[in-house]
């Protein structure tokens, strides 16, 4: 997987701005959470068609799901027993490429996949 970041900051108060800046770049400083969100721009997923698709333990998919919810990137409802995980507004996706955008922050993904990613 290939990934180009472009950035620019902008805002006012940017002690305010910081810590949540700070939690999106850090959620996207795992490849396995980069994956998940390319995965999720096709759509809502449950935590164990996630596992299936990137071949992740769920062990250690739930504490990346739960950094990219933390950091406003992913969002899940509940359906009887599951969870189900989709992009939040802040994140779209656009054929190869994820817009990640804040009032503070705004982000390109442009990433190339392997076709188990999609």
């Amino acid at each position: 997987m290939v990934i180009n970041l472009h950035l620019r900051f902008g805002g006012i108060n940017r002690r305010v701005a910081m810590p949540e800046r700070q939690q999106i770049l850090a959620a996207l400083a795992d490849d396995t959470r980069v994956r998940m969100l390319f995965v999720l721009g096709n759509g809502t997923h449950t935590a164990g068609e996630l596992a299936g698709r990137l071949m992740v333990p769920a062990s250690t998919l739930s504490f990346h799901l739960n950094t990219l919810v933390k950091a406003g990137l992913a969002n899940y409802r509940k359906s009887g027993r599951q969870r189900l995980y989709s992009l939040t507004t802040r994140v779209r996706h656009r054929g190869s490429n994820l817009l990640i955008q804040t009032p503070q922050l705004r982000l390109t993904l442009q990433g190339e996949h392997d076709e188990k990613d999609r």
